[in-house]
């Protein structure tokens, strides 16, 4: 393995005094492979039973029944099991896993996914209310939003709505009562170790990345009735994910300030709005003083 950056070592013993050590010590581990059973279509138990079949040692992971480590298999391996081609696993880190797990979407709730491609998450999302949620799959790039058809078709997710859109441009006739947002904090480079053992550094430049910085989770209730907008639940979680390392304190967003952002920016909106209305009264008075 590379030596790692000085300044990312330092960040980490800044930022984690306790954990840093094993922090540190991580970088020197590949990553393993892993996948999500695809509950749509399939259930964990056969999906073992057929790795057990073609000699696929694994291990369960205790906070997710539907995740699955494999101990020797790389992901050429795994893309080449027929259980991958009719999309009853999906290759998925473990990381990426939690976020829709805060989430908790329920059957016949409106979801919408602000960043949605590849569509790991989103099947996910529909999996874990047994493809009972509306979801809405927002991406603003062609490629992306072809991707993220072709996986959402592949495993099969119902109820669910693509639009090659920005998100942020919905217009009112929406009203969702969760928002899930996948987004890194920052478009700085992603550290990471290669399966070679190797430390490197990669950059995403999608307009999912430059876009979006802020939370990764939002609770929206529904939305009042005669309401310019929708109300915005208070955060249950405190929710640290994707969170930069680079050197910038400013990259860094913790929940309680996503919550504090989140809250700005629905002031703005509010105060946007009203300051409409209140220019169309004031426009209204002047028309009925001049016609008395």
């Amino acid at each position: 393995m590379q030596q790692i950056p000085e300044w990312l070592s330092n960040k980490i013993k800044e930022e984690y005094v306790a954990d840093s050590e094993q922090i540190l010590n991580g970088f020197s581990v590949s990553r393993p492979v892993s996948l999500r059973v695809n509950r749509l279509k399939t259930d964990p138990t056969d999906v073992k039973a057929e790795l057990n079949r073609n000699g696929n040692a694994y291990r369960e992971v205790a906070w997710y029944a539907d995740a699955l480590i494999l101990e020797s298999a790389t992901e050429r391996d795994i893309r080449a099991l027929s259980l991958y081609e009719s999309g009853e696993i999906y290759l998925q880190s473990l990381s990426s896993m939690l976020p829709p797990l805060f989430l908790d979407g329920q059957a016949g709730e409106n979801i919408l996914d602000m960043a949605a491609a590849p569509g790991g998450k989103t099947a996910q999302i529909s999996a874990l209310s047994l493809g009972g949620a509306f979801i809405t799959a927002c991406e603003i790039d062609r490629i992306r939003t072809d991707r993220l058809r072709f996986n959402l078709a592949r495993q099969g997710v119902p109820r669910v709505t693509v639009l090659q859109t920005d998100a942020r441009k919905l217009n009112e006739f929406f009203s969702f009562d969760r928002i899930f947002l996948d987004a890194p904090c920052s478009g700085c480079p992603q550290q990471r170790v290669d399966p070679r053992g190797t430390f490197v550094q990669s950059v995403k430049t999608s307009e999912k990345e430059r876009h979006a910085r802020v939370f990764h989770v939002l609770h929206i209730e529904r939305r009042k009735r005669r309401s310019a907008f929708p109300r915005i639940a208070p955060l249950r979680r405190r929710i640290d994910s994707h969170i930069a390392a680079d050197g910038d304190s400013r990259a860094s967003v913790s929940g309680r300030d996503a919550l504090r952002i989140s809250r700005r920016i629905v002031r703005r909106l509010f105060r946007s709005k009203n300051s409409k209305i209140a220019h169309r009264r004031r426009r209204h008075e002047r028309y009925d003083q001049n016609h008395r």
